[in-house]
């Protein structure tokens, strides 16, 4: 039994899939017929970048209490449904990122690494995307904003489950993969070495940060997450 490894963490949306855009319209229109309330699209003004982050401050101004379980699943299931509505529309509305599938069946298989997902989406929500990539909810260990409100406390919890899915007394090394600002703030803040998945130079402000359009090179990428480093502000 191997006692330690080196893991890898995946967000979905706009990492493994090219989702950000259904992703923000069915998230907008959700809120909408949930709280009847209109929502602009600058996420960085909030103080949580995740699903129920989102939901939970946007209720709580509206209506001055904090919302329930029910209420959290209400909204999303809503999601759930928009989002079906949608990706039966339009089926490249959920499409990989290109070399996504290859890469992870290759780095499964890599006794090196180990694979755990994080995600600021619903548990339910990450599931219906995941499908979409083949990749089952045991496949790998899935940590959700149904279980957390911030970023940091899902990747945190992401490697405490991981230890426990893998049998692992420690990680010798952990390196989170993502697309957005808030993805490097978080692995800055918790001082893990980060890849960006980026093809519009949004994450340049940041130094010490790999950048790869896409999974296509798997040789590079396994390059890159030994050269990884901790993501830094210029």
């Amino acid at each position: 039994m191997i006692l330690m490894a080196k893991l890898v963490i995946f967000d979905i949306d706009g990492t493994l899939l090219d989702s950000n855009k259904v992703d923000q319209i069915t998230f907008i229109q959700s809120i909408e017929e949930e709280l009847g309330t209109d929502i602009g699209t600058n996420w960085q003004n909030y103080k949580n970048i995740t699903d129920s982050g989102v939901f939970t401050e946007i209720y709580e101004k509206k209506f001055s209490k904090k919302p329930t379980k029910e209420d959290i699943e209400k909204h999303e299931n809503t999601i759930l449904k928009l989002l079906n509505e949608t990706y039966a529309k339009n089926r490249n509305s959920l499409k990989e990122i290109s070399g996504a599938k290859k890469l992870i069946k290759k780095l499964s298989s890599d006794s090196e690494w180990d694979i755990g997902i994080a995600t600021g989406a619903y548990r339910k929500i990450a599931l219906f995307k995941l499908d979409k990539l083949n990749i089952r909810e045991n496949n790998f260990p899935l940590v959700t904003s149904s279980e957390f409100i911030s970023r940091e406390e899902i990747i945190r919890n992401c490697i405490k489950l991981s230890k426990k899915w893998y049998n692992r007394k420690n990680f010798e090394r952990t390196v989170s993969i993502g697309d957005a600002i808030w993805d490097i703030i978080t692995a800055s803040k918790l001082n893990i070495p980060f890849i960006g998945i980026d093809k519009k130079g949004k994450l340049n402000k940041f130094s010490n940060c790999l950048i790869l359009k896409n999974f296509d090179n798997y040789k590079l990428f396994l390059e890159y997450l030994d050269k990884a480093d901790t993501p830094k502000f210029f």
